[in-house]
């Protein structure tokens, strides 16, 4: 596992000891941080004929274009418009100037990429796909969309469904300064949601999310508790008033027993009632009880 630590990150390649290392120039390859992420973590796939899915935080032309040419990589997914090399004719597409069902393209010999106008603007790229209509039917309506947009649904589903999911359980928040304190409740995150899945697989009674959730943490904070005590204990019995050795007031000062014992002139208005010394309430009181 490698976690990117910000500019400046040196990748680690991802490949088995045993396996060659495929040498290659990093000056014909993208320098953007999402980028290497995607080539050093794809490098032992390469020349395989593996097909790789991408949403639009990694996707760019540029990267889809080296994947295809030079380790014969097939991508797909969707594009943020605002990428460096995307034709000036589809960047400029939004919801004022499209309406709704329409597509725009653009293509080579060894990349398309289509603007399609659902509710929102949708882009893709593929490297694989020609600009091709299908359909699909969804509550009793026949839906027309890009080929590659249905491609990409069926590929991408689980993962958008696993990311919506989550998003209502937020636990690794979205502002926090300590990024591993981040990384740790996003993988505790998705853990819970892995054990949500499995938890209901072939199962005739499926519970929700919500429920799983509330009933894992019932059962985590009762193994947390404390064990239950060998014996119960016992209230202590209240002392009785003549063991309580409670202050009592005289009429006139007297001298206090411990001032007297230590060689010091002093008198005090207070006595013990239990034990019937006179003593000064502060300091004295306490001492000759404790002794």
């Amino acid at each position: 596992m490698e976690v990117y630590s910000g500019k400046g990150h040196v990748h680690v390649a991802q490949v088995e000891a045993q396996e060659p290392v495929e040498e290659h120039e990093e000056g014909d390859e993208p320098e953007s941080a999402t980028s290497q992420i995607v080539l050093t973590l794809m490098r032992p796939l390469f020349n395989r004929g593996h097909t790789l899915v991408m949403d639009n935080f990694y996707n760019a032309p540029l990267l889809s274009r080296i994947l295809k040419v030079k380790h014969k990589t097939d991508s797909m997914g969707t594009l943020r418009l605002n990428r460096e090399f995307v034709p000036e004719g589809l960047r400029k597409k939004a919801k004022t100037n499209m309406k709704a069902g329409e597509v725009a393209f653009s293509s080579t010999k060894d990349l398309c990429v289509v603007v399609w106008m659902d509710k929102n603007v949708v882009a893709m790229i593929s490297t694989f796909h020609q600009v091709k209509i299908g359909g699909i039917e969804k509550y009793g309506y026949y839906k027309y969309k890009p080929q590659v947009i249905l491609d990409y649904n069926l590929s991408m589903g689980g993962i958008d469904h696993k990311d919506q999911m989550l998003q209502a359980y937020p636990i690794e928040r979205v502002r926090n300064i300590i990024w591993y304190k981040k990384l740790f409740r996003r993988l505790l995150n998705v853990s819970v949601h892995n054990s949500f899945v499995m938890f209901n697989h072939n199962r005739t009674q499926v519970i929700g999310n919500r429920e799983f959730r509330l009933q894992l943490a019932k059962e985590l904070l009762q193994m947390c508790r404390p064990g239950a005590l060998s014996r119960p204990l016992q209230p202590a019995a209240p002392a009785a008033p003549s063991q309580m050795h409670l202050p009592a007031k005289n009429e006139r000062p007297q001298r206090c027993k411990l001032c007297h014992a230590a060689k010091v002139r002093r008198t005090t208005v207070w006595r013990c009632s239990t034990c019937a010394v006179n003593l000064c309430i502060e300091g004295c009181y306490t001492a000759y009880h404790n002794n």
